[in-house]
Formats: structure tokens, C-alpha cells, sequence
């Protein structure tokens, strides 16, 4: 749904439409106590519980004649008026295990925050940019325009907080790794960090981030490997170990898995497999694979791709 230009998730809607509602319900229900109350009209209360709501300490000049029972209904407006932002979503879900906080909302940054809203984990989305951070709202979780590089600005945002951090800035290497350094004085236990250039990356190794990647050089070398039509599918685990989708070369067709003997002789392993009329399960020593089926094979990255070049 879009609304003034901005695109907002049904359930940011549907919250918002509940807000509204119970703010409506606690204003009338307590315009109508005032009036049996204390006897005044219904537009003079009216204003007496809308300013008491939103704790904005305007009057029509009726509060110091109030009884004590409408002074009581208005101290509970004003509680509910500012007991949101003592327990807002912020503060929650700050605390959840499963959230993570996106510094970068460019490309990457943020096709890596849509997915992980789209997969149930709430995102604190941070950019320096105003019209990115505007683009976004309503969006992620939560989306706030601020300066990564500076740790109070982080301890504000209780990003300290959070399990896991990504750093997805994208052309600022500076940037990058001041951030990075922050968040590691900072303690977060969990650190991502994407990396512009091979000597970026050895700078954050250096400096102790978790997890580096390399989002262009990882595709590269996937497209490659689909582009040669060796895989179906190939995708690099961690540097030295890799995955891939092939169909089975002649050397394991028609005998069980256990007995090719390919853990020895090629240095890989069939973890899995399907046929054109099954859903995918997991493979053991009794497995057969025929021509048409397809396998999963994973090991050191030489020997699956040489596995791969097989027909």
C-alpha cells in the first residue's frame, strides 16, 4: 500500500488502523465519564480529554475545577497517551533474539533487509541517506537515518543490542570499517561485513569481523560455474568448500552411493538427490541415482568442480 508516496506493509496498515481505533475508544469513553462526572458539555470535555491524551497541556480553563474523580480520569489519559512510547516495538524487539541490524541500505543492504523481512526477522535498517532512509519506511522494522562511525550514535540506537550486525555499506571504504570497528569496541557478538575490495576484506579480517563477503566476487564465480553449464546450481560454502547442483555423471549411475567409492576416488560426498517425479531427499549409502535425476554434492571447491566436468 502506498500512502503520500510511501510504500507501507499491510501489517504496518493494520497496525496503524488498531492504534487509531483503541486511541478513538480510550478519548470517547473517557469524554462521556467527564460529562457524567463533572457536568460540563460534551465539547468542552472533549478538548479537556484530547489534550489530556496526547499531553500537550492545553485547557479551555475548566482543570482547576474539576472534581477529583475527573482529575483521576484525565491522569489516566495522559498515562495512556505516553505509555507507548514506554513500551514501544523499539524497545522489544531490540531485545529479540531473532532481529538484526542493516548499515548500508543500498543495493545489497537492502535486498539483504527485504529478504530477511520477508523470512519473519525484524530489521533495524540504518543509512545516512535521508532519501533512502524515507524509501524504507514502513518497509522494515524499523529504519532510522544516522552516522554508522560514531559509537554514541550506535549506543543510542541500541545497536549493541542487537546478536547480529551487517555492514553492508557499499563504496565508502572508510566508512566500512570504521563502523565495523565500532561494533566490535561495541561487542556485538555477531559481525557481517561486505567487503569493496580484496584488501578492504584483509582489513577486516585484521581487525577480528566474523564474517566477510565478497557479494560481486561470490557471484562471479557462481555465474561462471552456471555460465559453463558444469552445474545447475554452485554455491561457495566458505573459502576452500563448496556446494553444487548436477545431474550424476556414468560413474555413479545404477549402483548404490556405497558402492562408487567417490568419497575416496573424487574427494566428494551425495548429500542429497531427486528424481523428475519426487521431491528432494536426503542420500545414503543405498541411494541410486539414474540419468534424469538430480544430485547435491558438496566438498573442498577443486574437486567439486572437477566432479562437476564430469558427463
Amino acid at each position: 500500500m502506498n500512502i503520500f508516496g510511501k510504500r507501507l506493509s499491510r501489517a504496518v496498515h493494520r497496525q496503524a488502523i488498531a492504534v487509531v481505533l483503541m486511541a478513538m475508544g480510550a478519548v470517547i469513553v473517557a469524554t462521556i465519564a467527564l460529562m457524567l462526572v463533572t457536568g460540563y458539555p460534551f465539547d468542552r470535555v472533549l478538548f479537556e480529554a484530547v489534550s489530556a491524551f496526547g499531553t500537550v497541556g492545553l485547557s479551555t480553563g475548566i482543570t482547576y475545577e474539576l472534581p477529583p474523580a475527573a482529575e483521576v480520569i484525565l491522569a489516566a489519559l495522559m498515562f495512556l497517551g505516553r505509555i507507548g512510547p514506554l513500551f514501544s516495538e523499539k524497545s522489544r524487539r531490540i531485545a529479540e533474539a531473532d532481529s538484526v541490524a542493516v548499515i548500508g541500505l543500498g543495493r545489497f543492504g537492502s535486498a539483504l533487509a527485504e529478504e530477511l523481512m520477508a523470512s519473519g526477522t525484524e530489521v533495524l535498517g540504518i543509512d545516512v541517506s535521508e532519501e533512502i532512509v524515507q524509501s524504507f519506511n514502513g518497509v522494515l522494522t524499523q529504519v532510522v537515518r544516522a552516522d554508522s562511525t560514531k559509537e554514541e550514535v550506535l549506543r543510542q540506537l541500541a545497536v549493541d543490542q542487537f546478536d547480529r550486525v551487517v555492514v553492508a555499506i557499499g563504496d565508502d571504504v572508510q566508512a566500512s570499517t570504521l563502523t565495523a570497528s565500532v561494533l566490535l569496541h561495541l561487542n556485538v557478538p555477531v559481525i557481517w561485513a561486505k567487503a569493496i575490495g580484496e584488501q578492504h576484506g584483509r582489513i577486516l579480517e585484521q581487525l577480528g569481523v566474523h564474517h566477510v563477503i565478497f557479494p560481486e566476487k561470490d557471484m562471479g564465480r557462481r555465474v561462471a560455474h552456471l555460465v559453463r553449464g558444469a552445474a545447475m546450481d554452485y554455491l561457495e560454502v566458505e573459502r576452500g568448500y563448496a556446494m553444487a547442483k548436477i545431474s550424476p555423471p556414468q560413474v555413479i549411475r545404477g549402483i548404490p552411493l556405497g558402492q562408487t567409492g567417490i568419497r575416496k576416488s573424487h574427494g566428494i560426498t551425495v548429500t542429497a538427490y531427486k528424481t523428475l517425479a519426487e521431491q528432494w531427499r536426503n542420500a545414503d549409502n543405498q541411494t541410486v541415482v539414474n540419468e534424469g535425476d538430480t544430485i547435491l554434492i558438496v566438498g573442498p571447491t577443486a574437486q567439486v568442480e572437477a566432479f562437476a566436468q564430469l558427463r
